[in-house]
């Protein structure tokens, strides 16, 4: 999804959030850690799509880093963006 949306959308407009241990949409089971860095990694904007008052107290302290780690990086944001789909030397100036 994620690719045919950048041929239109910049990325970082994109974002990803930190959700429930279970996965409502899969059923996937992925550690905090895991998915706590994914998104503060990804590049866009971050966000919580879980209830963090109700995170054990493991989970408070994965968590933690990776929005720190996101506070201080912030969104990359980049001038350009070149898709699989633009013609050759598009972006770079020439």
């Amino acid at each position: 999804m994620n690719r045919e949306a950048s041929v239109f959308f910049p990325p970082e407009v994109f974002g990803h959030h930190i959700g429930p241990e279970k996965c409502h949409m899969s059923g996937r089971v992925l550690s905090m850690q895991f998915r706590a860095f994914s998104a503060a990694a990804s590049g866009g904007h971050m966000g919580m799509e879980l209830d963090l008052r109700k995170l054990s107290a493991q989970d408070q302290s994965e968590v933690a880093p990776a929005i720190a780690f996101f506070a201080a990086r912030g969104p990359i944001h980049r001038p350009s963006t070149i898709t699989s789909t633009a013609p050759a030397g598009a972006g770079d100036g020439g």
